[in-house]
């Protein structure tokens, strides 16, 4: 058995949160063979399942999924319920956690918050990124603008 040097532990926790989570989801992602596809889509519903799997209260979302037409109320009811379980600075990069650890359990957590509320058609524009920050402004720019247009076409 080798034992890591101190030093190699050192940088193993200076490693970035997010590039941690970046280098889980792709070793998920090349096991599974993740892409566009439906059946793809299901298997990054089952990994934001399993990051979220030791927070029981995490997976009871009583929230409507994001359709497509309801992004405004989901966008609200989402930013509460990450509020609620102090996740709105990992997706608002607010402030850095303290320590790497634990920032990475929060990312995963925002992950699993927005994945598990939307709709599989949504989760297919989300499954390339690899932050909260990043799937959370994504939508935005998808929805914003998408209301946007409908809201001048009305008019």
């Amino acid at each position: 058995m080798r034992l890591s040097s101190p030093a190699t532990q050192q940088n193993r926790l200076k490693e970035s949160a997010p590039a941690r989570l970046s280098q889980e989801y792709h070793d998920y992602s090349a096991r599974v063979g993740a892409g566009r596809s439906t059946e793809a889509v299901s298997r990054v519903i089952s990994f934001c399942r399993e990051r979220v799997a030791t927070d029981g209260d995490q997976a009871k979302f009583l929230i409507t999924k994001l359709n497509g037409s309801n992004y405004q109320i989901w966008k609200l009811k989402v930013k509460v319920l990450l509020m609620k379980y102090g996740l709105w600075d990992v997706v608002n990069h607010v402030k850095p956690e303290p320590t790497p650890q634990g920032w990475y359990q929060r990312e995963c957590k925002a992950i699993a918050a927005i994945c598990l509320t939307v709709e599989d058609d949504q989760l297919l524009h989300l499954t390339q990124l690899e932050t909260a920050r990043e799937m959370w402004q994504a939508l935005q720019r998808l929805h914003e603008r998408s209301s946007i247009g409908s809201r001048l076409s009305k008019a």
